[in-house]
């Protein structure tokens, strides 16, 4: 696993590289997911990304360390499971987090690393319970970056919901929801919420689906706030209170 060198162009690499955030026990979302994708993933010379190898590449993406000791049962079925079906990406992050940013290391790390490693167009992040058509995503990355014109369109594509956001460096939401930026507003508003300071309403990618061309996602991985960041959720991570009920 080499998440530093950069990626050589390949007529064989996919136009959307698709990476799942994925909780290591979920085999059976996994398995459901990989029939789901050999129906879906689109052929070569379908027409639809034209000069392409595969439209969209899959892999499952999971944390190489664990906030504790992983279960020693859990770590050989893990490495049985990348053996047979070789999709499973380790990313430097960590599993099993105690706090609500349960995800937001491998994540980030993800969004670091595959850029970088990968020649893709396209560069998507979904969850092992969510359910991506493929074939269809593919092809409506190929309109919007048509749409957009140039030979590095900087092109985001997302399920978004509208949330304020807390500001200098606090990285906190404060109201909103998958309401709209009407909503929003009236929950910023709210006194019971606490958020006379939060800013916004601000569109914000979630986890259902993410999408970033590959000039994008290469500005987003070389950004230093960006890995600002991943030092301040690394450090909630470490220091936070667990959740309760997240």
């Amino acid at each position: 696993r080499d998440v530093t060198a950069q990626a050589a162009a390949s007529a064989d690499a996919p136009y959307v590289l698709l990476g799942v955030i994925s909780n290591p026990p979920n085999f059976k979302q996994r398995a459901l997911l990989r029939r789901f994708n050999a129906q879906t993933g689109g052929r070569r010379g379908d027409g639809r990304v034209p000069g392409r190898g595969p439209q969209v590449g899959v892999e499952f993406v999971v944390g190489s360390e664990h906030h504790k000791t992983p279960p020693a049962r859990l770590s050989q079925k893990l490495a049985a499971e990348a053996d047979q079906f070789g999709d499973l990406r380790f990313v430097a992050a960590r599993e099993a987090i105690p706090n609500v940013g349960k995800a937001s290391e491998k994540s980030a790390a993800w969004w670091l690393s595959a850029p970088r490693r990968s020649s893709a167009e396209f560069f998507c992040k979904t969850d092992d319970d969510s359910l991506i058509h493929n074939a269809h995503l593919a092809a409506s990355l190929w309109a919007a970056a048509a749409a957009a014109g140039g030979d590095e369109p900087l092109v985001m594509l997302s399920y978004i919901r509208w949330r304020g956001w807390l500001p200098h460096y606090d990285f906190q939401a404060c109201g909103g929801g998958w309401g709209g930026p009407l909503d929003a507003i009236r929950q910023m508003e709210d006194p019971a919420n606490h958020c006379a300071r939060a800013e916004g309403p601000f569109p914000q990618g979630t986890g259902t689906l993410t999408c970033m061309s590959r000039a994008l996602a290469l500005l987003t991985a070389r950004d230093e706030r960006f890995g600002e960041w991943l030092a301040v959720a690394r450090a909630r991570n470490d220091y936070g209170a667990p959740c309760q009920t997240a």
